[in-house]
């Protein structure tokens, strides 16, 4: 700490610093000053991490030479301006594409001394995949950036990440984008950066902008049999050298193809190449597509499939259904229908066999299994047991989309109510947990029940995740699933379910600001609603209401949700009557009248259950307390606030006890206790940092 006195600078003599360290030590003269006009506290610079993600290199990697010196030749080769090398190598499945980035990388990492960062996009391939908000906010992350400091829109991300790169030696790996709208948000803005990509597809437009393409061909029979023999060893290739070639042969030069017959052979002593070989080709020869036998990843995959016992291959088959290569315990015995103990031990099986990674607390196919195992539906299984086993991973997640729902908010408006037993509900949470852990799952789920016909649990998914997709605020998610939850519910015929999901569908096109398209679906649900129950068409009304307020209509918003009332009272919804009490409270707060919303905000607060739905009387203390505070009654403000903090202490609520303590503050400081509001925001940013992590 260094004090600056006002003596000095009365005198006009340059400053005097005496500093004070926190052991006690004093440095310099001591001086007794009447005014300290400064005081500077001196925090060490938190040092800028550096991300070194690269994946460990393949242990055997066979002749590459050409391609790596074109990746050394793109970085060497004259730019202009920020504009960094762009490397795209290309090929098929399997070609080692990502073996050559990687092993270039590892080679020349020392060259890139602010880290080198790994980005792939190959678990993510569902419709319920990454977001480009999200593939920055993680590449933000790599960074240094801290969660509670990460922009929250995409343009503010790209804006940050640009920032952050800018004059740095970064390299970046991105594996398997599927186009160039992945690619380029991730360019950093720097000419000493690199960018290695492998993809599968033609990047035209990279090549266009300056990116220097390096196709990745199949290896020639030397080159793949070197490989092989590093995997298998000498004595066994030597053993069958006509069955080797013809391995060979299959493989089609791509190394993955052999990496797995090799894993194969390895895990299967007693199988013999030969074997191995008329396997794969039995499998070819029932294809009459016009192509030579199977394609070199099928093969790799078809033999492994054949050569398991016939759980197994039944296990594999079934298991490829789910909607997404990863999947939980639980979810694979709802697949296999069968129980926890029995599923874990086919999944061992076959995580043995190389065909599932274990991956956390569940399973993962690597993506080529999990394609070839979707395939086999093609010309395996009847369309009854494909249905069967669709309809068991749509109730599955619409089970658990439900028990997300009871575990946030326990009493609330359901077209679907469930009488779940306490000890089958998460904690709050365990709850945004296990939504982080299984998003994607759930996503890819509900596209699949809508795809495969299986339209009521489509639908009840959309349903139930509004409490964790309203409290994360996730507007792009929240889009997705009530758009096709309400599409379910209109092709199977759910007049009050459509009208329900297009309500929600509507609040977040209105987070979205999208007010037309949010007017439109609500129009939509009106329509639909006619006759349906009054605490249904009560929650419509509701929803118009809102949006009244955010088209600046508060006169109108009133009307409705007036309207909203005496539906929700003739219903007898004590709940539904304190929620539009306390919307029309916040609306006439809105707009300059607290006089007019306090009666309204103490029936709320009357009415309201506070152990019952801790979320609703929080939010309602305060828009209370700030009524309060506006016709100049601070201490009932207060005296609200603390309610909530009450409130939110008891039910792990750590975001809605902030607020309440962040408004405290600032009555705190408007009566001149500024070490009092400094100390209550230094908690205010820890509970914001905990409220920040669930997801």
């Amino acid at each position: 700490m260094s004090v600056t006195s006002g003596a000095d600078e009365q005198r006009g003599s340059p400053p005097s610093v005496n500093t004070n360290r926190m052991d006690g030590t004093v440095l310099g003269g001591l001086v007794q000053a009447a005014v300290i006009q400064r005081l500077e506290f001196h925090y060490p610079q938190r040092a800028r991490p550096i991300p070194r993600e690269l994946p460990p290199p393949m242990g055997a990697f066979v002749n590459r030479v050409a391609e790596t010196r074109a990746i050394s030749a793109a970085l060497d080769a004259p730019r202009h301006g920020v504009v960094p090398a762009v490397v795209v190598l290309s090929g098929a499945h399997g070609v080692g594409k990502s073996a050559t980035s990687i092993q270039w990388a590892h080679q020349h990492a020392d060259a890139f001394v602010d880290g080198q960062i790994h980005v792939t996009f190959a678990d993510v391939r569902d419709r319920a995949g990454l977001t480009l908000e999200e593939t920055l906010g993680r590449v933000l992350l790599s960074l240094g950036v801290e969660p509670d400091r990460m922009p929250a829109s995409t343009a503010e991300r790209m804006s940050l990440y640009r920032s952050l790169s800018a004059g740095r030696r970064l390299l970046l790996v991105i594996d398997d984008p599927t186009d160039a709208a992945q690619v380029v948000p991730l360019i950093p803005s720097s000419a000493h950066a690199l960018v290695l990509v492998a993809t599968t597809a033609r990047l035209t437009e990279l090549e266009l902008d300056g990116a220097h393409p390096v196709p990745i061909e199949p290896l020639d029979e030397p080159e793949l049999h070197t490989l092989l023999t590093s995997y298998l060893g000498q004595d066994r290739v030597d053993d069958e050298p006509m069955a080797v070639r013809d391995l060979l042969r299959l493989c089609g030069g791509l190394p993955l193809a052999a990496r797995v017959c090799a894993m194969e052979l390895r895990a299967r002593p007693h199988l013999t190449v030969a074997e191995l070989v008329a396997r794969i080709e039995a499998r070819s020869a029932d294809q009459h597509d016009g192509e030579h036998a199977l394609s070199a990843i099928d093969a790799v995959f078809e033999s492994a499939y054949r050569a398991l016992p016939s759980r197994l291959r039944d296990a594999y088959r079934l298991l490829a259904l789910h909607p997404t290569p990863r999947m939980a315990v639980d979810a694979a015995a709802a697949v296999l229908d069968q129980p926890i103990g029995h599923t874990v031990r086919v999944l061992d099986d076959l995580a043995g066999r190389h065909l599932l990674d274990r991956i956390g607390n569940g399973y993962q196919f690597p993506y080529l299994a999990w394609r070839h195992g979707r395939s086999l539906w093609r010309s395996e299984g009847a369309a009854g047991e494909r249905r069967e086993v669709t309809s068991r991973i749509a109730r599955h997640y619409a089970e658990l989309a439900s028990r997300l729902d009871h575990a946030l908010i326990h009493r609330r408006l359901r077209l679907t109510p469930v009488a779940w037993p306490a000890d089958a509900l998460p904690t709050r949470a365990a709850a945004f947990e296990l939504f982080a852990r299984e998003r994607l799952a759930i996503g890819a789920a509900q596209h699949q029940a809508l795809a495969e016909g299986h339209l009521e649990p489509a639908w009840r998914i959309g349903e139930a995740l509004w409490p964790v997709l309203d409290a994360i605020h996730d507007t792009h998610t929240a889009i997705e699933v009530y758009g096709c939850g309400a599409d379910a519910a209109a092709y199977g015929g759910y007049r009050d379910a459509e009208a329900r999901l297009r309500a929600q569908l509507a609040h977040a096109l209105m987070d979205d600001a999208q007010l037309d398209a949010a007017d439109d679906q609500l129009a939509r649900a009106d329509l639909l609603a006619n006759h349906a129950p009054e605490l249904l068409r009560s929650s419509i009304l509701e929803m118009r209401g809102k949006l009244r307020v955010r088209q600046g209509d508060v006169a109108g918003a009133l009307h409705l949700f007036d309207d909203a009332r005496l539906l929700a009272a003739r219903a007898g919804s004590v709940k539904g009557v304190a929620i539009q009490d306390y919307l029309a409270g916040s609306a006439r707060l809105t707009d300059h009248d607290p006089a007019g919303a306090l009666p309204l905000l103490r029936a709320a607060a009357a009415a309201v259950d506070r152990d019952g739905d801790a979320i609703l009387s929080s939010r309602v203390l305060l828009r209370l307390g700030d009524a309060s505070l506006a016709t100049s009654d601070a201490l009932a403000a207060v005296r609200c606030w603390g309610e909530v903090i009450d409130i939110a202490r008891a039910h792990t609520l750590p975001g809605l006890e902030a607020e309440a303590l962040e408004r405290i503050a600032r009555v705190e400081h408007a009566r001149g206790a500024s070490t009092a509001a400094r100390v209550i925001r230094d908690r205010v940013r820890e509970l914001e940092l905990v409220a920040s992590r669930p997801l």
